[in-house]
């Protein structure tokens, strides 16, 4: 690890989900799978699996599902793909109070979690993959892995299950008026931060270092690089 790395734990289930897209082939066609972690417990949430990119819509659809039965995270993270920012997902985390983070364009190692799903999925489906002889299997298929990868022991888990830990007594339960003190903290600092810049709207940047002040702040996260804590002052920012 180089003095430029850095490692985040995240120390709640629940306090953040990371969403992102992927593509195989299964039954000799393509498939889309759009996939979802939650960080913290590395529990799989069932992916949105489609021939297709999905649309925005259809991501909202599914966020919107995902929220009703498991409850919002307090953070969203993803990358810069139009369907992942479009208006409706907007929406969608507006209306249910989750604070989204974008990654840095071309930085794929700042949502490093999520990559390792899709390998996962990847790796689970490949060797199944004889089994999918439809869309109906194909679906089966998708939904079987998230199971299994979710109740398989982990070392980085101490030896317990993804589900085990994500559905656990630390599980995060915000209610709406902290999590709208935490956006609102969140803007301002951002705002001050950007305008020391000379710009007039927040950047993502910027915006990215605020979020993770409040979570340092809040005892949400626990950085590390090259093995010391570091400060919640410190401006360096990494996520993983």
């Amino acid at each position: 690890m180089s003095s430029t790395q850095c490692h985040v734990t995240w120390l709640h289930p629940n306090l953040v989900w990371a969403i992102d897209g992927c593509e195989l082939k299964l039954a000799g066609d393509k498939v889309h799978l759009q996939n979802l972690s939650d960080l913290c417990s590395r529990y799989k949430l069932p992916p949105l699996a489609t021939e297709y990119v999905p649309c925005g819509k259809e991501v909202a659809g599914h966020l919107t599902r995902l929220f009703t039965r498991l409850g919002p995270p307090l953070f969203c993270k993803r990358d810069n793909g139009s369907n992942l920012n479009h208006t409706a997902v907007y929406q969608v985390l507006a209306d249910a109070l989750v604070i989204p983070i974008n990654s840095p364009a071309h930085m794929a190692s700042y949502n490093g979690a999520i990559e390792r799903t899709q390998g996962e999925f990847k790796t689970y489906l490949s060797r199944w993959r004889w089994k999918a002889r439809s869309k109906d299997q194909i679906r089966l298929l998708v939904e079987t892995a998230a199971h299994d990868l979710n109740h398989r022991r982990r070392r980085s888990l101490s030896g317990k299950t993804a589900c085990r830990i994500y559905f656990g007594k630390n599980r995060l339960r915000y209610p709406k008026r902290k999590r709208k003190a935490a956006y609102q903290w969140i803007k301002d600092l951002a705002q001050r931060l950007s305008s020391t810049i000379g710009d007039d709207q927040i950047t993502p940047a910027s915006w990215r270092i605020a979020a993770r002040q409040w979570l340092m702040k809040n005892r949400m996260i626990r950085i590390v690089r090259a093995g010391k804590v570091l400060p919640y002052s410190s401006l360096n920012l990494c996520h993983n």
